[in-house]
């Protein structure tokens, strides 16, 4: 038996696993979910169920390991005594795949396979253990940073430090947007195996063990040390740099995580522009902002990408690029501890949603309907954004970086600049030259806001010539028509025509900017919550247009938009055309 990364395995129709048999005897495949039990009984790649007596008890199981060069043995040791110490063949299989999923959580092996031999002696089993070793590299890329920027980025990855199963990540990044210039810096050092997290995994297991799973691998510790340097000059007067640490928990799964952050910022009011001609002066709410800061926080994230799982896509010869099927879900919540200078509860929500659609057409048989159905062209998509931040005291002013701003690659709201809605506050660029004062917007941001979007789109697909001569030299015979029809989309040219509209408003429902308490804080005492959350409503702006993407990778597109403001407000900035990347799910809704 032979168990790793894809469909590996002996002949179909093999001679059942018997402890009596030669040693180096037939190799079978397994299937199933990583980690979890296998769904039925083992099959071999063609798909012929292997008759393994899963209760045959075993008196001893032989593991040896190849393909460990830098890794010590002793890293990995505590995950081999479940397979050696499995007694029947139903334990040894569910071992092998608890063993799989640790090591893979480890992030220090390329590949893992193993293969399952009978012994010399009767009731002994061999075990290979074939391992391939993640290599140190460099790279130098694109990434999306927790707001949904675009950054040019270059990461270094050094697995298995000292030979153990830590590993560290290096990565210096700067943003490629105008209006939004920053650089960042990360080092994150990876820790699967901390003796508190063990204490969690062996309860776990022990649980698992009662209800027949397999063995899931145990939540993994990151400690990281950053940086970063921003210039907010395009929105408002103001230059940022935070330097912090931030321990982190996260699930096996990475569903769940928990991080504890320690943050320094020191912000101040830009007085100059890039022209040595013209000189900008902050507004006032800019201006009364602390300079320097400490910020302590413990948040909770939650990550659930349900879009087009690979059980749907099974017959593909490629997985879906573009969004079709499913849902992804975002959530945030984090807490300003008592020690730093602010003080307060912050929540956000993203949402996103794809439902292919069918339209019945005028068929002559139920079959070709059906698979009209199956390969329709339509997408029907929504997305939905919600945030709320409440602090300590309503006086207290919270950092321009803690508020909400409709910006990145997962906003809600179209055919407007980025971070260039909600309140704002008045400065000035005082040009020499011509000595002229003129007026510019500081936006601030808001505690509050809701976004919504709905696509309609169309799938065009341009198959590579590859695929379409597979498809044109399969059309002689139904089954190999009905395959080529099953891959038709995934693999090519498929670019996405959509039309949309979006609604979304943002502002101030539980603090106010240092404007809003000099001229209205004795209209702001009388007003109520849900006065000021009925201003936040019908406050709101919409948006329609259309637009044209091209996949770039799973759940990330590249798009070109026109859009068309129907409703805003008088200082908020419109762009008509649009063009960036565009991601189905936001990054970590509220990474520091």
């Amino acid at each position: 038996m032979q168990r790793g990364e894809g469909p590996l395995g002996g002949p179909p129709g093999g001679p059942p696993l018997d402890p009596k048999g030669p040693a180096g005897g037939p190799q079978f495949g397994l299937n199933g979910p990583p980690g979890g039990p296998t769904e039925g009984p083992p099959v071999d790649p063609k798909g012929a169920p292997l008759n393994l007596d899963l209760g045959r008890r075993l008196q001893k199981v032989e593991v040896s390991v190849k393909g460990l060069k830098r890794i010590k043995l002793e890293t990995i040791a505590a995950d081999l005594r479940p397979v050696q110490s499995a007694r029947t063949v139903g334990d040894l299989l569910l071992a092998l795949e608890g063993l799989h999923s640790r090591l893979s959580s480890l992030q220090i092996f390329d590949k893992t396979i193993s293969q399952v031999e009978c012994g010399k002696e009767k009731e002994e089993v061999s075990v290979k253990l074939l391992l391939r070793e993640q290599q140190r590299r460099c790279s130098v890329g694109t990434a999306l940073s927790s707001t949904g920027e675009v950054l040019l980025e270059a990461a270094a990855n050094l697995p298995a430090v000292n030979g153990g199963s830590s590993s560290l990540n290096i990565r210096g990044a700067c943003a490629l947007s105008s209006w939004s210039p920053s650089q960042h810096f990360a080092a994150d050092l990876l820790l699967p195996r901390l003796p508190l997290l063990q204490q969690l995994q062996q309860r776990m297991q022990l649980q698992q063990q009662q209800q027949h799973w397999g063995l899931l691998p145990s939540p993994a510790a990151v400690l990281r040390v950053f940086g970063c340097s921003r210039d907010n000059t395009a929105f408002n007067s103001s230059l940022t740099r935070l330097k912090g640490a931030a321990a982190e928990v996260r699930s096996s799964s990475n569903r769940h995580t928990f991080s504890l952050s320690f943050i320094s910022r020191s912000a101040a009011p830009c007085l100059s522009t890039q022209q040595q001609q013209q000189q900008r002066v902050a507004s006032p709410s800019v201006a009364a902002m602390p300079w320097a800061s400490f910020k302590h926080s413990f948040k909770y994230i939650y990550n659930n990408d349900q879009l087009d799982r690979p059980s749907a896509a099974a017959a593909a010869a490629a997985p879906v690029l573009l969004p079709r099927k499913g849902y992804a879900l975002n959530a945030a919540a984090e807490v300003a501890l008592p020690g730093g200078d602010t003080r307060f509860i912050k929540g956000e929500a993203h949402a996103f949603a794809a439902i292919p659609l069918s339209f019945p057409t005028s068929s002559s048989s139920s079959s070709s309907s059906s698979s009209s159905r199956k390969e329709s062209p339509w997408v029907l998509t929504w997305r939905l954004g919600l945030g709320l931040l409440l602090p300590a005291a309503r006086s207290a002013a919270v950092p321009l970086d803690d508020r909400f701003y409709f910006a990145g690659a997962a906003a809600p709201l179209r055919a407007f600049k980025p971070f260039a809605v909600g309140p704002t506050d008045k400065a000035y660029t005082i040009d020499k030259s011509r000595s002229v004062c003129i007026p510019v917007n500081d936006y601030l941001g808001g505690d509050a806001f809701f976004g919504s979007e709905v696509c309609l789109a169309y799938d065009f697909h341009f198959p590579s010539s590859s695929s379409s001569s597979s498809s044109s030299s399969s059309s002689s015979s139904s089954s190999g028509s009905s395959s080529s029809g099953e891959k038709r989309g995934f693999g090519g040219f498929h670019p996405r025509v959509f039309l949309f509209g979006s609604v979304g408003s943002l502002g101030n429902v539980f603090s106010s900017s240092l404007l809003q308490q000099q001229q209205q804080q004795q209209q702001q005492q009388q007003e109520g919550l849900l006065s000021r959350v009925r201003s936040l409503v019908h406050a709101y702006r919409c948006s329609v247009g259309l637009g044209i993407c091209c996949p770039l990778g799973k759940g990330i597109w590249l798009e070109a938009a026109a859009a068309a403001p129907i409703r805003k407000q008088q200082t908020d900035a419109t762009e008509q055309l649009l063009l960036g990347v565009r991601v189905a799910a936001a990054p970590d809704a509220a990474a520091p």
